[in-house]
């Protein structure tokens, strides 16, 4: 049977036959209303489709094709109207649709095109697939009405760090339509390439679009295959760019456009010197990751001339009413010793770097606004001051997010340490490492707009919620898809269907019903990660149990005693009883082995004790939840982000101890600072407090140091039920940090009492 390549999806392998055995369907992203009915209607060839409105033309041939290419079944233009497209007004969601199959046919009814083209994409996922072409399919009896959680159901992809040509950029928007996402968020210039044709400086792609080699010399540490040439880059030509923003606008797909301002510049200042606080020097474009110094010059009168010559392009290139102007990591130490930099601070009484920044992203703003735009930008545009009509994309974790809409701004949730898709999905074989794993668990185990944390009034400023795929390792297309799918589907259901009605369970086992599709279309998605989770619980007594867990259901094999385990050492099956300390071990042997996983344990006395907090911890990095104070693991971090710690442990009953002893661990670079100051006090009743400790800690000015400071003191044989750990934060970092002013963390592993 001869195949087309609906919307120019990757490559069609068809599997399993016609008649099916009726199941509940295995849709995804999860619909609001699901009813199946025991009716049936079966598809012939040369059936009709109807869409009486001229918007919907080119959504009747995408499903024609569509159906064609799934089952064999042809339609004609003479045909009898068996598939109904009908836009309606009635009480339907602007992206809400109802999908109905029964005897007489499918009915889609939609108040937009948008929502019609999102019926169809669940009837993609309803149509049986066929081997051989056949005259006829038979589906059955469902009805349908559905509508989206969130209006920004975004992915981003990086073209700079790695370049993807326009047949690759639009087979990822047909991947993307599958899932009902509807923003492409385009990250187009960075410090290793330009990649957008600007026709008043065209410096900018005949020199910035280029590099020396492919660089990323780490992508071959990580067996990824890459093929250096010399120059290597690439650009998108104005036409071209309007030929993909037709496309995505076709599946309902708006196109978010960023050029990365002031910071990661390098590529830019490469070809337009005069954009550099120093024009003599010239940098060469990069050709490896990292934060450059590669930063605009925010006091010249002639670099802000340059910008809105490259913006006024720009935005005409993109109809979507927002640009994407970045604002993250621009390093101020060039600003320091500008001093165009800084007779613009004393001309516009900004009183630091801080807020020249600040002024340099609301000029560009008004000047965006100015061609019928709005500005958004990554989360550091807070610092310094944020605009009020600024709409803020949260990426350094949950609380910048949660600050903007709380103060009125609209936000787009992509937490890093749960939406870059870039980091790893699963162990990788070949390299035998599990650095920084991004399972699709916890991907999605991410609510965007958490309930508990939010105002009615601050959660409607969620605007939704974005995955990043950060190109740096991700050097060509099937690497791409490997990282993306299937978390990316985990996105489009976080964004798509309601916090009450997403279950990880069911929607692992709807997964693996559905994987078969993405290897129809010839995806090459990532295997499950096989990271095993080794944890302290209490069981329902209160106590402690080793619990090991992963995203496989493939066996477990452990040991107790630090030995390395076999395939002959305990399978494990629930939780295991522990009662002193101990090391565990644990592997997946299936197949091959995967990577192994140890946690030693220690007791001490407040050992899986509850814990209540007075300040919330971050859920980026939760260190394992509520008992992570207390589970007898060191070396798993539980932080807190821009504020202090403040958490009481109960011990259950009066308990004499001799000691109280905590862990805080300090990375300055990254941004994770002692605290001030460490408290410790104690009470038998949980109201009257004893203060036992109060002791200052420093961060010595320019030492960019990292390591684990200790804070402990003696108790005395004291009989104490209740003990209160407080830790004043320096919120953001100093002065005198290149990140000066960015919100810190402080981190504390386990409180140990003895």
């Amino acid at each position: 049977m001869r195949k087309t390549l609906l919307t120019l999806l990757i490559s069609v392998v068809l599997a399993s036959g016609c008649t099916q055995t009726v199941e509940t369907p295995a849709l995804l992203p999860l619909p609001s209303q699901v009813s199946s009915h025991t009716s049936t209607y079966t598809l012939r060839d040369g059936y009709g489709i109807d869409c009486q409105d001229a918007k919907l033309n080119f959504i009747a041939d995408y499903t024609s094709r569509m159906i064609h290419d799934l089952t064999g079944v042809s339609s004609s233009p003479d045909g009898k109207a068996e598939v109904r497209l009908t836009l309606t007004s009635d009480s339907l969601q602007s992206e809400g649709y109802r999908l109905r199959i029964g005897r007489k046919g499918i009915d889609i009814e939609a108040a937009s095109p948008a929502g019609i083209f999102y019926g169809v994409q669940t009837l993609r996922q309803l149509l049986p697939r066929q081997e051989e072409a056949s005259p006829s399919c038979t589906l059955h009896g469902i009805d349908i009405q559905d509508s989206p959680r969130f209006g920004w159901r975004g992915l981003h992809l990086d073209v700079s760090r790695h370049f993807f040509t326009v047949d690759e950029i639009k087979r990822f928007i047909d991947v993307m339509a599958m899932y009902k996402f509807n923003r492409f968020h385009w990250h187009l210039t960075d410090d290793q390439g330009w990649r957008i044709e600007i026709r008043s400086h065209p410096e900018l792609t005949r020199l910035g679009a280029w590099r020396e080699g492919i660089g990323f010399p780490e992508n071959e540490k990580l067996a990824f295959p890459t093929e250096d040439v010399h120059p290597y880059g690439g650009f998108y030509t104005q036409e071209q760019i309007r030929d993909v923003v037709a496309y995505a606008a076709e599946r309902m797909i708006e196109i978010l456009p960023e050029i990365d301002l002031p910071g990661h510049s390098t590529a830019a200042i490469h070809a337009l010197p005069e954009l550099f606080c120093r024009p003599d020097k010239r940098l060469a474009v990069w050709m490896h990751g990292g934060v450059s110094e590669g930063v605009m010059c925010a006091g010249r009168e002639s670099t802000y001339a340059i910008l809105e010559d490259i913006l006024g392009e720009v935005c005409a290139l993109f109809p979507f009413e927002y640009i994407h102007l970045g604002g993250d990591e621009a390093p101020k130490k060039g600003w320091e010793k500008c001093p165009q930099c800084q007779a613009r601070i004393r001309a516009e009484g900004l009183a630091n770097e801080n807020e020249l920044q600040a002024y340099f992203m609301h000029r560009l703003e008004k000047f965006v606004n100015s061609r019928g735009k709005r500005m958004i930008g990554w989360d550091e545009i807070m610092e310094g001051g944020l605009s009020p009509t600024a709409t803020v994309m949260s990426w350094r974790g949950v609380l910048p997010g949660l600050e903007a809409a709380r103060g009125g701004n609209d936000v787009v949730m992509t937490p890093g340490s749960y939406l870059y898709l870039n980091h790893p999905q699963s162990y990788n074989r070949v390299t035998n490492t599990s650095e920084g794993i991004l399972s699709l668990k916890r991907v999605y185990g991410f609510d965007p707009a958490p309930e508990a944390d939010l105002t009615p009034e601050a959660r409607a400023h969620i605007l939704g919620v974005q995955a990043c795929q950060w190109s740096e390792c991700t050097p060509n297309e099937q690497i791409l898809y490997y990282k993306e799918y299937p978390r990316a589907i985990a996105v489009a259901e976080m964004g798509w269907t309601a916090q009450t009605d997403r279950n990880w369970e069911d929607f692992q086992a709807r997964l693996k019903r559905h994987l078969g599709l993405l290897s129809l279309y010839g995806i090459p998605y990532g295997a499950p990660s096989r990271e095993l989770q080794i944890a302290l619980v209490p069981d329902a007594a209160g106590k402690p149990c080793i619990r090991i867990s992963a995203e496989t259901d493939e066996p477990i094999h452990y040991t107790l005693d630090g030995s390395e385990p076999t395939q002959e050492s305990p399978v494990y099956e629930g939780p295991v009883a522990v009662s002193g300390d101990c090391t565990v071990r644990a592997q997946i042997f299936a197949d091959a082995p995967a990577c192994p996983a140890e946690q030693t344990i220690h007791f001490h006395k407040a050992l899986c004790k509850p814990v209540s907090y007075a300040l919330p911890y971050s859920t980026n990095h939760d260190g394992g939840g509520d008992f992570a104070m207390t589970d007898g693991c060191f070396e798993k971090w539980q932080g807190f982000e821009k504020q202090d710690a403040d958490f009481t442990l109960d011990l259950g009953r009066p308990t004499t101890i001799d000691s109280i002893r905590t862990r805080w661990m300090y990375d300055i670079s990254d941004w994770v600072l002692r605290p001030r100051e460490v408290t410790f006090s104690i009470s038998e009743d949980g109201k009257s407090f004893t203060e036992l400790l109060r002791r200052k800690l420093v961060n010595p000015e320019g030492q960019y140091d990292k390591g684990v400071e200790e804070v402990s003191c003696p108790v005395g044989g004291r009989p104490v039920r209740f003990i209160r750990v407080e830790a004043r934060s320096e919120k953001v970092n100093p002065a005198w940090h290149s990140s000066a002013g960015a919100p810190c963390w402080i981190f504390i592993d386990e409180v140990v009492v003895e």
